[in-house]
């Protein structure tokens, strides 16, 4: 079946059960999207899976009945990219943003500052964080560092463009959803392939190309007082001591953030 649409953006949030603090998040992600506006035309879709207690799931829907949003099952057999592809199958729009299990919107008119970046024909993908972070150390696959890549939580693109690029790939491990994130053969890459430009959207609404990536006060750095979109990692960032905090800005950025200057 597929989710026919009027309007131009369609937004996947993703919620798994068998995450720990499943219901902490939703309640930051509802609480987040409740306060902060989108700026510009939208449709919500919740994508729920990995909820092996069926009372939960209905306890869910009847929570996100107070969004605007459309629910969406699908089979917990994939991480969450091989999710976004199930779901990206049913709908319709032409550009999509796919936020994980973990995201927070930090800014009012963060989707528009996202689309008004992306719309410019030059651009392929637009992403509330990227990296340089290269996991060749640990895996086989994976360009030397620097590596820059847009991170796979709060982005936007064309839906053809995800579905080709996440065509016949299995995404049963992490390595296979860090090989798409970043590897030889990940979204950014093939993006760039099409001659097309990845661009990290902060809170002020600038895209940042990337040899401003890490001047952008986004993703480890310093306060990150210019993320548009949290998550998961930039919590932990925020919450770390400083020697960690250094140890982690140097695996994303190298000595290329000013903390190494």
């Amino acid at each position: 079946m597929i989710f026919e649409t009027d309007y131009s953006i369609d937004i996947a949030y993703l919620l798994r059960g068998k995450d720990d603090d499943w219901e902490n998040c939703l309640n930051r992600f509802m609480r987040s999207y409740d306060q902060h506006r989108a700026g510009c035309e939208h449709k919500l879709h919740v994508i729920i899976k990995g909820f092996e207690n069926k009372p939960d799931e209905t306890r869910i829907r009847k929570r996100l009945s107070t969004l605007e949003c459309n629910v969406v099952h699908v089979d917990d057999d994939s991480f969450d990219l091989g999710a976004y592809r199930a779901w990206a199958e049913l709908v319709s729009a032409n550009t999509i943003c796919l936020l994980n299990t973990g995201s927070e919107i930090l800014a009012d008119c963060w989707l528009q500052k996202l689309y008004e970046n992306f719309r410019d024909p030059s651009v392929g993908i637009v992403g509330a964080t990227g990296s340089f972070e290269s996991l060749g150390n640990s895996y086989d696959g994976f360009p030397h560092f620097p590596n820059p890549h847009i991170r796979s939580n709060a982005f936007m693109l064309q839906r053809h463009i995800y579905l080709e690029a996440a065509k016949g790939r299995l995404f049963q491990t992490k390595e296979d959803a860090f090989q798409f994130e970043s590897g030889n053969t990940g979204l950014t890459r093939i993006i760039k392939k099409l001659g097309l430009k990845p661009y990290i959207v902060g809170r002020n609404g600038r895209a940042y190309c990337e040899k401003t990536w890490s001047l952008s006060n986004t993703f480890r750095q310093g306060s990150q007082h210019n993320l548009l979109i949290g998550d998961g990692q930039t919590r932990g960032y925020a919450s770390s001591p400083y020697h960690r905090k250094k140890g982690l800005t140097f695996a994303a950025w190298g000595t290329t953030c000013p903390l190494y200057r």
